[in-house]
């Protein structure tokens, strides 16, 4: 429907004369949450919809409708009777209307355009906080490129909250997802709101003036509501409609008692309805509003504290009841019906507060209209008492209305809708009665019927129903009585009035009637004799005027012969004069015609010698081109039959061609497919061997990096030995020569004391464990040694089909005599402090154990070199030296991109050549029968 969902009162303002010359609005109750969401079947305001199909879709970058989440809620898109684009086109016209530029209007169009992108915002959850949707984040720059701020700011904004504290103190707490909503449908509601109070401020603009006259007010007010689902804004309506009842109830039943009572009417038996119980229960003092004001500024406050508090407050008020379906409502009884309110959203509802940052955002807007949209903060210490909420601004704004109706004449008028279809002669009986219900029309009609709804004038009840008694003067009584209505409990006589019952007032109509009916008897039996009388005298009167109109009509006829015989006359003398005149007119048109017809025949024989000449020239061409056409038809159809002659012969020389042709092609295809076999299979062969010699040299050089890298280790470890060996000594000597040097027993004493003392122990505990680590760091590289040289016997035994034999001075031998030379023997030559005898290595031994590794190393080279026929002969190429070999000197192969596709640096030489020899021949390019 095309409701308007608020309320409003207009003023309609005129001069003393009674002149209209202004009008003005106030506005009520905006629905906010139609903005945002509808519910199933509902829709939006019209203005989302129109706005996407408008002609400033394209500048103001909107998507297709489909892609908005807010105008497609109640699931109900289209609707062609108010969102086309004709009806944008009118909107706008009415906005030029009220003196609005263009771009005042593009302005207005923004906000609904900013609102549907940011509604279509969604949020995800951040560590304590919350961020915008990375696929939804286009529609906030959309909706911050349509206001014109900063994307940013509002960005950080919908995502935070930050708290003013006395001392403009200021403390920033991140938004979860379920408050960033809050904060972004209270952006939209604010902005849609605003934009609208602007309008309704222009149009006053406009047409409001300043006038002290009479003034006629207009109240569209929403109807009493009782939905599925009754939220925050039902009650706020229903509260409305309570309060207009109870006007509306002052107004006609207490005037009518006081009225009843000012004549002497006994009215104590008559019960007025009263709803000002429920009115005080919703809005006084301790009502659900004011409790639901308390609860919001609490700061722990929650719907369910709400509903606790209202029920203990009201539990055992009549107007109060609680839903036995759910916990979260409870039931309010009206004069209309009882509705069922859920509580869930009342607080927030009733704060609707949006924060002073994002007013502050919005006023920093570029577009001037946009920045007009929010009002302007409140500082902290100019705001006194409590916050105003939604619920405490309505409650004055309809006590401020409702003192403008007090003190006028008020006139009641009940809209009903016969049928929701809203079509001609339909007419829905359950519907016009719940409307008739919800009104208060019936309640009204009942309670009239309770009282004295029939009130007549003294004056005129006894002109009126004096027919029905045999009295020539009755008094009203005497009227009652003959009635059969005496009793009080059906009428009773007033100073100035006759107040009825209807049965009463339907009783005595009827009596009337009849009596009305009896002496219309007689009065008919007295008007018909007249009336026939009259007929009679008017058929004499007629009768006469018959023979005078006969008489008169015959002398008229005469009169007419005459004029008709003088007319014959005259009329035949001028057919006379036509005649002769016709006559001569024939002959001359006669003369005319026989000239024309012998200048007609003159130029017909002439026409016909200059066209016959004309046809015999035309038809001779014709014959000639015929012959000429027949002439060349015949050579173009000889030229054609030799054409196709020498086609035939070249046809059957073509074919003979190609099959010559086809024939040496694929001999010579055969041939190249030969050599390209040839081919192939050497290149197969000579990769293998790439292969080979590649991982061959790969191999040794990584045997050649983890010798050199252990022979370094081993020598470093070797020389850090005798450093440590040589040291030691040196401080032994140095401590012997000291002790021999002390001669005296003093000195003797103090040294065998320094010598045994704690800290001389402690030095021999630390010298030991050096040389304890020195021994494991000896068996640790005397393993190494020995797997490393085991390692490269099995790899020379692996690569090379004739090893060399094992040198004398091998690592092992080396090991051996070693161990021989640490093992105490009771040789003559060895003594107990010799470092033979304490398995020390001297630094001389060290060396000529190094030297000896290095020689052994020097003769296996030499032999890689001896051997090279033999390499060369396996392999067909030289290996001299492995560290020289091309894919260790950065330099790339010939075929190094066909080898990588065979082997790589985790392949063994094995599997390359397995690989490349399974490798399928490509596709035989010849003939089947090749």
């Amino acid at each position: 429907d095309n409701s308007s969902r608020f309320g409003k009162f207009m003023k309609v303002k005129f001069t003393g004369d009674g002149v209209l010359v202004g009008a003005h609005t106030t506005k009520y109750l905006l629905e906010k949450s139609r903005i945002i969401t509808a519910s199933l079947n509902e829709r939006v305001y019209h203005a989302f919809y129109v706005v996407v199909r408008g002609h400033l879709r394209r500048p103001l970058a909107l998507d297709d409708e489909a892609s908005y989440k807010s105008i497609n809620a109640g699931k109900c898109l289209h609707n062609n009777e108010f969102d086309t684009e004709e009806d944008f086109r009118e909107v706008c016209n009415a906005m030029s209307g009220v003196g609005m530029s263009d771009a005042e209007i593009q302005s207005v169009w923004k906000v609904p355009a900013g609102v549907l992108s940011l509604q279509n915002v969604q949020f995800r959850t951040e560590g304590e906080g919350s961020d915008v949707d990375a696929t939804t984040s286009r529609f906030v720059e959309h909706a911050a490129k349509v206001w014109q701020i900063n994307e940013a700011t509002l960005r950080h904004e919908l995502a935070t909250t930050t708290i003013t504290l006395p001392g403009n103190k200021t403390i920033t707490k991140p938004n979860n997802v379920t408050a960033a909503i809050d904060t972004r449908d209270a952006l939209c509601k604010a902005a849609y709101d605003g934009i609208f109070g602007w309008l309704v401020d222009k149009c006053n603009s406009l047409c409001d003036v300043d006038v002290s006259g009479n003034w006629i007010g207009l109240l569209d007010i929403f109807g009493f509501e009782d939905f599925e689902k009754n939220s925050f804004e039902q009650i706020c309506i229903n509260l409305t409609n309570e309060t207009l009842q109870n006007h509306y109830n002052t107004y006609i039943f207490d005037r009518d008692m006081q009225e009843c009572r000012a004549e002497g009417i006994d009215v104590t038996e008559i019960k007025c309805p009263d709803n000002g119980p429920c009115l005080r229960m919703i809005a006084a003092k301790g009502g659900i509003l004011p409790l639901l004001d308390e609860e919001c500024s609490l700061g722990q406050g929650s719907d369910l504290t709400f509903l606790e508090k209202v029920t203990s407050a009201f539990d055992g008020n009549p107007f109060f009841g609680r839903s036995k379906v759910s916990r979260d409502t409870f039931v309010v009884h009206h004069y209309a019906a009882s509705v069922t309110y859920d509580v869930n959203g009342w607080l927030e509802k009733n704060r609707d507060t949006l924060k002073d940052a994002v007013k502050i955002l919005m006023r920093e807007s570029k577009d001037p209209l946009v920045a007009l949209v929010l009002p302007e903060p409140i500082p902290i210490e100019q705001q006194k008492g409590k916050a105003l909420t939604v619920g405490g601004f309505f409650n004055s704004q309809l006590a401020d209305l409702m003192a403008v109706i007090n003190s006028t004449n008020p006139h009641w008028i009940r809209c009903i809708k016969p049928h929701p279809a809203k079509k001609a002669r339909m007419f829905d009986g359950l519907s016009t009665s719940n409307q008739l219900e919800s009104s208060g029309v019936l309640g009204t009609v009942k309670i009239r019927k309770a009282g004295y709804p029939v009130r007549i004038l003294l004056q005129k009840f006894t002109s009126r129903y004096v027919v029905i008694t045999e009295s020539a003067s009755p008094v009203v009584t005497d009227i009652l009585a003959a009635g059969g209505i005496a009793d009080k409990a059906l009428a009773q006589v007033g100073t100035t009035k006759v107040f009825l019952k209807s049965e009463a007032y339907q009783k005595i109509e009827k009596l009337r009637e009849a009596a009305v009916v009896k002496w219309a008897y007689k009065l008919q039996r007295f008007c018909r004799g007249y009336q026939g009388r009259k007929v009679m005298f008017a058929k004499f009167v007629e009768k006469n005027r018959e023979r005078l109109l006969r008489e008169r009509k015959e002398k008229e006829e005469k009169e007419r012969a005459e004029r008709e015989r003088l007319e014959a006359e005259r009329r035949a003398a001028e057919e006379r004069e036509r005649a002769a005149r016709e006559a001569e007119e024939r002959r001359r048109r006669a003369e005319e015609q026989r000239l024309l017809n012998v200048r007609n025949k003159a130029a017909t024989c002439l026409q016909r010698h200059v066209r016959g000449g004309l046809t015999r020239i035309r038809i001779f061409r014709q014959v000639v081109e015929q012959q000429r056409a027949v002439f060349e038809m015949q050579r173009e159809r000889q030229m054609v039959d030799e054409r196709q002659g020498v086609t035939e012969v070249d046809i059957v020389r073509l074919k003979a061609e190609r099959q010559w042709i086809a024939w040496l092609n694929e001999v010579d295809q055969l041939q190249r497919y030969m050599e390209q076999e040839a081919q192939r299979r050497e290149g197969k062969e000579e990769q293998k061997k790439r292969i080979l010699r590649r991982e061959v040299c790969r191999a040794e050089e990584k045997i050649r990096r983890e010798l050199t890298l252990d022979e370094a280790m081993a020598r470093q470890t070797i020389v850090t030995k005798c450093a440590v060996v040589a040291k030691h000594k040196e401080q032994q000597a140095k401590a012997l020569a000291s002790f021999r040097a002390s001669a005296s027993g003093a000195s003797h004493a103090k040294e065998a004391h320094r010598r045994f003392s704690p800290q001389r122990t402690a030095r021999q505990q630390a010298s030991a464990q050096a040389q304890a680590s020195a021994r494991r760091n000896d068996q640790r590289t005397d393993k190494l040694l020995a797997e490393y040289a085991l390692n490269r016997a099995r790899a020379f035994e692996e690569y090379f089909p004739n090893p060399p034999p094992p040198p004398v001075d091998t690592i092992s031998a080396r090991k051996r005599s070693w161990d021989d030379s640490r093992t105490p023997t009771s040789g003559a030559g060895v003594t107990s402090h010799s470092p033979a005898a304490r398995g020390v290595r001297s630094p001389q031994r060290d060396r000529e154990l190094f030297e000896r590794s290095k020689n052994r190393w020097e003769r296996q080279e030499a032999w890689l070199d001896s051997n090279e026929a033999a390499v060369t002969r396996d392999f067909g190429v030289a290996v001299h030296d492995p560290s020289a070999a091309q894919p260790f000197t950065g330099q790339p192969l010939a075929h190094k991109a066909i080898d990588d596709a065979y082997a790589g640096p985790f392949r063994t030489p094995q599997a390359a050549v397995t690989a490349l020899e399974s490798r399928s021949p490509p596709k035989n390019p010849l003939p089947a029968y090749l």
